[in-house]
């Protein structure tokens, strides 16, 4: 433990052990270009009550944007040469099968990538996870949850037969993970239940964040928690539609963010998608996030309020978990929101931006507006 003035916190772990060793450089070149994917929350209901689920989602939750508006998006990204994939997620998207059907059909018809996130409860065998993904004519990958959380309530033979589906119709797969403080052991668990597959899915994995049902369900103590400073954010690279119709800049803790706030880019009901694109693409408080991560938010305010002469406190480290709850350490405080929109509106901020963006991402739109 680390003291701290008068108070203790538990000693991070590293970056390292959630992050490859890979250099800078190659994480950027890997990344796909900002908005080329769209993020849609298909259905806000869920058949099972996940312990660490960030929306709260359940059996009894209504939140649907309903397939006239879905329909509309759909089109509307069709026609926005940056967007290539679209990503419906949830809740679980396959409880709303005719809605899900019609849009990866449409999907496809109009020249776009689909992937869906499931928890795969309806994969009672192999040919009926087949017959099911059969109908999802157009989907190029499938994601299906599992881990300690979701197997109290889905069973990993469920997992394994929609790997083997997936495999037979040659759908790509990816198994997601939610870990908490012992992520080695927990993914190892995974695999050796996996083995009779193993070989045939890619894996991703992410610690469980402690907001939405894992901050009352879960005690924080167990959660995964590391240094955030210097991380920079590959969450916002993928805005989300929710189902009030709110575009968030990630699909993270800032889509339950209350109040105007610099992640939330729009309202899809009060404007049309490529105006909220357009604006998105030009936000420097989300390529900040993209290229330096939160911590370069943290020393923005902090030079703009010796600028202003007003009192900025920079939070102890006991206070921030991951670069999540940094980042809501400045983003949802209005004082310290308002603080950081005066600081970007500085040229030499932008111009720098504009410049890494272009060397490091290859991005040029906001370059070619400062030139």
């Amino acid at each position: 433990m680390e003291k701290i003035g008068n108070k203790i916190t538990y000693a991070r772990k590293n970056i390292s052990t959630l992050e490859s060793k890979r250099s800078r450089k190659d994480l950027m070149e890997k990344r796909e270009n900002y908005f080329s994917q769209l993020g849609i929350i298909l259905t806000g209901k869920c058949n099972i009550r996940c312990r660490h689920c960030m929306y709260n989602c359940q059996p009894d939750t209504k939140m649907e944007l309903g397939w006239l508006v879905i329909e509309r998006l759909i089109k509307e990204a069709s026609a926005i040469e940056n967007i290539t994939q679209i990503h419906f997620t949830g809740g679980e998207p396959f409880l709303e099968l005719d809605t899900l059907f019609k849009a990866v059909n449409l999907c496809k018809l109009l020249g776009l990538k689909v992937s869906v996130v499931t928890n795969g409860y309806w994969a009672v065998s192999v040919n009926v996870a087949k017959q099911i993904l059969e109908k999802l004519d157009g989907l190029t990958l499938l994601e299906v949850s599992t881990d300690s959380f979701h197997q109290e309530f889905v069973s990993i033979d469920r997992i394994r037969n929609v790997i083997l589906a997936c495999n037979e119709l040659g759908i790509n797969k990816c198994v997601r993970v939610s870990f908490l403080n012992d992520p080695v052991s927990e993914i190892e668990n995974i695999k050796k239940h996996l083995s009779p597959v193993e070989g045939l899915y890619e894996l991703s994995q992410q610690p469980v964040l402690p907001i939405g049902r894992a901050a009352s369900h879960i005690n924080l103590d167990l959660i995964f928690s590391y240094d955030p400073k210097g991380v920079f954010c590959r969450g916002a690279d993928f805005p989300l539609i929710i189902s009030n119709g709110n575009v968030s800049a990630c699909c993270g803790p800032s889509v339950s963010w209350l109040g105007d706030h610099p992640l939330l880019l729009g309202n899809i009901f009060k404007q049309g998608l490529k105006e909220i694109s357009d604006a998105a693409d030009l936000n420097p408080i989300i390529h900040i996030l993209r290229l330096w991560g939160p911590s370069e938010l943290v020393n923005l305010v902090k030079e703009q309020s010796e600028k202003d002469c007003c009192f900025f406190t920079p939070p102890m480290l006991d206070e921030i978990q991951n670069i999540c709850s940094l980042c809501k350490f400045i983003i949802a405080n209005p004082k310290y929101s308002r603080l950081l929109q005066r600081a970007i509106l500085n040229p030499v901020v932008v111009y720098e931006l504009a410049v890494r963006r272009m060397i490091e991402l290859g991005e040029i739109s906001m370059i070619l507006k400062e030139v």
